[in-house]
């Protein structure tokens, strides 16, 4: 097994994640894990990717967060590239269960599946994974999509030699992150076009009216009529991807794609609550959770992009004693809204970026609001020059080229995979039928049973301590 992570290429390795470990690691471990699990599909999605541990191939590290880790794989099949982010498996802390977990015998349910509630049963189907906070959002809410949000593919559940772990796979976004493209624009002492930045501006702010439920083109349209909306809470520029389009004409720009919902919130449309929580990278204001909240928190990345690394926060003071009340104090200071932009760009951004950072909630504009004022401003920005992105931006330089693994890494992850089709050919296939497995009767100890079977003795649904937790979930 290999013990060295990464090809030390561009900006180094990704880190070692203190959950998770190294890279490779993972990388390997997973490969062996899917043999015993199965990938579900977006139902929403048209497309169905078809990934399994047969096809599915990992051959670089994106990224890593403090709870989860991001590859690139790559469908063997079709040769589509995706995103594949492992997270350590958690329990959402608002869920409810009466409403979520259902009635173990409900009279109505949602689905099919809403009355399940034993793990002997859940994890074969990766329901664990699937009422969680960021699959429930794309599941029930987001559903079939929209542009200019990254689409969620395929999911399961993974047991990584005894630790409970959550895979997602996503549409790659091959053009890097908001925080990817500025910190090379800063690195290399150069700005970004306005038209790139007005794009931006437009499509982050068109994608929040569709979580909203402002979004003109979707609120009479049955699959996506509904009465809450999703407030996203954690926009900051790492979560802000682009992708370059499929169709490339002569002025073109990637396309923004808004994701990571792991801490999204879903309201009432209009409504509001209160919280101690807050965004640590835009300080929004107002200590209420709302939909205004997001438009403050998109602003603020615009104005990340026009001043080119700074945001509108207050500086702190010498000796400031970081207090809930001191943080308030600074957070409605009213001078965060006096910066400018950089004197490059026109008055008119200025003008529009100021207008969603409103330091009043109250009259601060909605999502499609921020939307119609930039639409309506397109016929005087017509005379701003096209300007297109550097060549370092045309290249496949941010997911995957900086981190991919090495021939050596990359040659034992597919040792795996192939002692992975030996064993399975070679292990008896588990018998499913109670007629066959005598004095069986219980239907719950014959799937109990069955499922251990099936992973070859190794024992997941021993009723260990551990195990007893997770039932209580």
């Amino acid at each position: 097994m290999a013990e060295e992570g990464l090809a030390e290429e561009g900006q180094g390795a990704i880190p070692r994640n203190h959950y998770l470990g190294d890279p490779a690691t993972l990388a390997t471990n997973t490969i062996r894990a899917l043999r015993y699990a199965t990938i579900r599909r977006n139902p929403w999605r048209t497309e169905d990717p078809r990934l399994s541990w047969r096809n599915l191939e990992i051959d670089a590290a994106i990224a890593a967060g403090g709870s989860g880790m991001v590859f690139r794989g790559r469908n063997r099949d079709t040769n589509l590239l995706y995103a594949i982010k492992i997270s350590k498996g958690r329990r959402d802390p608002q869920v409810d269960r009466e409403n979520v977990y259902g009635d173990p015998s409900p009279t109505l349910s949602r689905s099919s599946q809403a009355s399940i509630v034993q793990p002997v049963d859940m994890y074969p189907l990766s329901l664990t994974l699937k009422r969680e906070r960021e699959a429930r959002t794309y599941l029930r809410y987001i559903k079939a999509g929209h542009s200019n949000i990254c689409n969620f593919e395929s999911w399961c559940e993974l047991d990584i030699l005894g630790d409970w772990r959550f895979l997602h796979v996503f549409e790659l976004c091959d053009a890097g992150t908001l925080y990817d493209i500025t910190s090379e624009f800063i690195m290399r002492n150069t700005f970004p076009p306005e038209t790139f930045i007005w794009r931006v501006f437009e499509q982050l702010f068109d994608a929040l009216a569709f979580l909203h439920g402002e979004h003109p083109l979707y609120k009479n349209d049955p699959n996506f009529r509904q009465s809450r909306s999703t407030v996203v809470l954690d926009i900051k520029e790492d979560n802000i991807f682009f992708k370059w389009p499929q169709q490339r004409t002569e002025h073109y720009y990637p396309d923004l794609k808004l994701g990571d919902f792991g801490s999204c919130v879903h309201l009432p449309v209009g409504g509001q609550r209160e919280s101690n929580l807050y965004s640590v990278v835009s300080e929004p204001p107002e200590d209420m959770i709302s939909a205004k909240y997001d438009v403050w928190c998109a602003g603020s990345m615009i104005f990340f992009m026009a001043k080119l690394g700074f945001r509108p926060n207050m500086p702190t003071p010498p000796n400031w004693d970081p207090t809930s009340r001191n943080r308030e104090e600074l957070r409605e200071d009213h001078r965060r809204i006096e910066q400018s932009i950089d004197d490059h760009l026109t008055r008119w951004l200025e003008r529009d970026i100021k207008f969603a950072l409103n330091m009043d909630a109250d009259t601060r504009p909605t999502a499609w609001q921020v939307v119609e004022r930039i639409r309506s401003g397109r016929h005087n920005r017509r005379r701003l020059q096209y300007m297109p992105l550097p060549d370092w931006a045309n290249l496949d330089y941010f997911m995957g080229n900086r981190h991919r693994f090495d021939p050596t890494i990359a040659a034992s992850i597919e040792i795996e995979r192939e002692r992975g089709d030996q064993r399975r050919a070679e292990s008896p296939r588990p018998q499913r039928r109670m007629a066959e497995q005598t004095g069986r009767g219980n239907r719950n100890e014959w799937r109990e049973a069955d499922v251990v079977q099936r992973f070859q003795g190794r024992r997941l649904l021993r009723r260990t301590r551990k195990f007893r937790a997770y039932r209580r979930y």
